[in-house]
């Protein structure tokens, strides 16, 4: 693992960290259930007693940041095997002519 992949893991655990202390909720109305938009896990209810943690969208986040990390992850790890294999080859200047 290199720098800019472990930079990658700590960014994602942080956004994942934080979409934890902070998840999307929603609360009952006479039409249904609105988003009672982004609160602290631990205090949800401003206005709202039977406010609930929205769990539909926050595994929607929750898969997207690891889809995104996994796919930066991937490419930073290809584009610098591809960097070396590219230092390693002989350039074409270096064949001898016949």
């Amino acid at each position: 693992m290199n720098q800019r992949q472990r930079l990658v893991l700590i960014l994602a655990f942080l956004v994942v960290c934080g979409m934890a202390l902070f998840p999307p909720w929603k609360a009952p109305t006479d039409y249904g259930e609105a988003d009672a938009g982004y609160k602290l896990v631990f205090w949800p209810s401003h206005g709202h007693t039977l406010a609930r943690v929205d769990s539909a969208r926050l595994a929607a986040q929750l898969i997207a940041v690891v889809a995104l990390a996994g796919a930066a992850y991937l490419i930073l790890r290809r584009s610098r095997e591809w960097q070396h294999a590219k230092s390693t080859t002989a350039p074409a200047h270096s064949l001898t002519p016949l």
